[in-house]
């Protein structure tokens, strides 16, 4: 497969070219007619034939001349959307005679400032002009890509995983994208549609009609052939390059080009650029900015891209497209944003074709990838892993809880029965009963668990990372960008790595331990009918003391009856505390725990499981799609 960017300018356009073979090779631009960087004219010749670029100006009717479409899409011109699919069915035509093969994938530049509805209405455009396997994404994207990717753009690659703004200005808008993280962020891009170097085009052209001894002539011309106007714009375009190619040669005197007119008779227009003429043309209030002036036009489109980035101002601004290179805007770029690092690239006039090339090859990588992340999440991968290590995870909770229980719980119970403060052990299943209520709520005992949540969880997500590393290894995707231990994660262990948020209402957390505790309340309660329910809500007590005592005095009455009488103060001494926290006692209690919560009828473990493997594969389908999203 072959990847073609094509940046169609409003002024100047270029395709770039790569393959899904190429790894470490940037795109390279693809010549048409000799031209790397071609005019964006289109005329028709006297067979009608479509010519494009330089031989649109040079061989083709000036009458039939075009320029300049692309601004005029904008404003739902007819005229400009059959120069455009005239246009581009040129381009596709240069491509074929280039015999790059029929497998290839076409993305087209527009403006960041484009709405949706602009987007849909110039791709269906690109349809019509025969434009194979087409997509459209914003400039400024594909210039962040040509940074990001580029090897000859001089700029720490950590500084591009910092906040970057990408500021784009061509001839129609200036766009920005503004990327935090490497991702496209809330604010993503935005521009002006109206302001771009073109401006300065226009106006130098109106300036030499304005001082031409011709002007009423040239305007009557104009006004019957705009393809002769589009020609003399061209022209005033070469003019304004010529003089900001090269400033300083300029300082003290002009550069200018005179247009023939070969319109009813032959008339010639000087067209001028001076630092006068220029810093007059930039200063003034134009129509096309509401009354600003084009200077006026950048700072405040600049203040307005400081406002919006003001929570995490660009630490880098990355300058793009042909105009970039125009001092003054340069000033003012470093004016609105002091504090960050300004680079240009080597060649502004391919970075947005080169980086559509890019985003091509990079978005069917991330495509196929997603696809893959979504195999492995319907393999059951997840749920196989999650029900193997269920129960190490349910154990240690269960161990933490029984020990809980009995020192918070019991012992204090025991202490006040043994004082003769409790006199009955019917009397004292009800007060620990009210006990257990107090202690058993997440808020308390939530401190015990969390860490052998995280262990466990981390645990699980060691196994899981394997196969996730070995998926992002085969498309060339950073494995921090599916490393499920470094989302979400928190020293003080209040939120486990894969954030599970989505059981019982609850994060993980709560979730087994409000689960825990309805299984170990309805225990304790005599409401479940197992083994520790031997008379009232806690004859696992009641028989132990009833046992001890009976043991140690030779007493063999009925358990049942035992449990209502009031048992003397000496007697109740020798029951001993530590016979409570004896591991036996602790086994049998945490078995009884395990035995009740593995019953099928509770699904304690099967819905614990189900929710975990749920919550992280939604997980896993998140973090791919965050790392398919760059910028849009």
């Amino acid at each position: 497969m072959k990847y073609i960017g094509f940046d169609l300018g409003d002024g100047e356009s270029t395709v770039a070219q790569i393959s899904s073979a190429s790894k470490d090779i940037e795109p390279i631009i693809l010549s048409l007619d000799d031209k790397r960087s071609f005019i964006s004219a289109v005329a028709v010749d006297g067979e009608d034939n479509i010519l494009i670029g330089e031989q649109a100006i040079s061989l083709g009717d000036k009458n039939s001349l075009r320029v300049r479409f692309k601004s005029r899409f904008s404003e739902n011109s007819e005229i400009a959307e059959k120069d455009i699919i005239l246009f581009v069915k040129g381009v596709v035509r240069k491509l074929k005679d280039l015999d790059i093969g029929e497998d290839i994938q076409i993305t087209v530049g527009c403006p960041a400032g484009w709405t949706l509805a602009m987007r849909e209405r110039y791709k269906n455009l690109l349809v019509k002009a025969n434009i194979p396997n087409v997509r459209v994404i914003s400039e400024s994207r594909a210039a962040f890509l040509y940074a990001r990717e580029a090897k000859n753009i001089r700029v720490n690659p950590e500084l591009l995983k910092e906040s970057v703004l990408v500021v784009d200005i061509g001839s129609s808008t200036l766009d920005f994208a503004y990327i935090v993280n490497g991702k496209e962020t809330g604010i993503g891009v935005f521009g002006n549609n109206n302001l771009g170097s073109g401006l300065i085009d226009e106006y130098l052209l109106q300036e030499a009609i304005k001082n031409s001894d011709s002007s009423e002539k040239i305007n009557e011309i104009f006004t019957e052939s705009y393809g002769w106007r589009c020609y003399a714009q061209l022209v005033s375009r070469k003019v304004k390059e010529k003089y900001f190619t090269n400033e300083e040669l300029y300082k003290n005197s002009f550069c200018e080009e005179i247009v023939s007119l070969y319109y009813d008779g032959v008339q010639n227009l000087s067209i001028k650029a001076s630092k006068e003429i220029i810093r007059n043309i930039i200063n003034k209030p134009i129509k096309e900015l509401n009354g600003k002036s084009f200077v006026e036009g950048i700072q405040y489109s600049l203040y307005e891209a400081a406002k919006v980035t003001k929570d995490n101002p660009p630490k880098l601004l990355i300058l793009t497209g042909g105009a970039s290179r125009m001092k003054f805007f340069k000033e003012q770029c470093k004016f609105s944003f002091p504090n960050a690092i300004i680079v240009n690239s080597e060649e502004p006039e391919f970075s947005i074709g080169k980086g559509l090339a890019y985003s091509g090859i990079i978005d069917e990588r991330l495509r196929e990838f997603r696809g893959e992340v979504k195999n492995f999440i319907k393999s059951g991968v997840v749920k196989e892993n999650v029900d193997n290590q269920i129960k190490e995870l349910i154990y240690p909770l269960v161990e933490k809880l029984t020990e809980y229980v009995i020192t918070e719980g019991i012992l204090p119970n025991i202490v006040l029965w043994k004082k003769g403060k409790i006199d009955t052990i019917e009397e004292m299943n009800s007060i620990l009963l009210e006990r257990i209520k107090d202690i058993l709520v997440p808020e308390k005992i939530r401190p015990l668990l969390e860490k052998s949540i995280i262990d466990w969880s981390v645990s699980l997500c060691d196994k899981l990372q394997i196969p996730i590393d070995e998926i992002c290894d085969r498309y060339m995707i950073p494995r921090e960008e599916m490393n499920l231990l470094s989302i979400n994660m928190r020293t003080d262990l209040h939120n486990i790595n894969f954030s599970i948020s989505n059981l019982q209402g609850e994060n993980i957390i709560n979730g087994i331990i409000s689960l825990i505790i309805a299984i170990l309340m309805g225990m304790l309660c005599g409401g479940s009918g197992t083994a520790l329910i031997a008379t009232g809500p806690l004859g696992f007590l009641g028989g132990a003391i009833i046992g001890i005592i009976a043991g140690l005095i030779g007493f063999n009455r009925t358990k049942h009856l035992f449990i209502k009488k009031s048992i003397p103060i000496l007697l109740r001494k020798l029951v001993r505390k530590d016979i409570f926290l004896s591991e036996k006692t602790k086994e049998k209690l945490s078995i009884s725990i395990m035995e009740e919560l593995e019953k099928s009828e509770n699904n304690f473990t099967f819905e614990l499981s189900e929710n975990i493997s749920k919550e992280l594969n939604n997980k896993l389908e998140k973090l791919a799609q965050d790392v398919e999203i760059l910028i849009f």
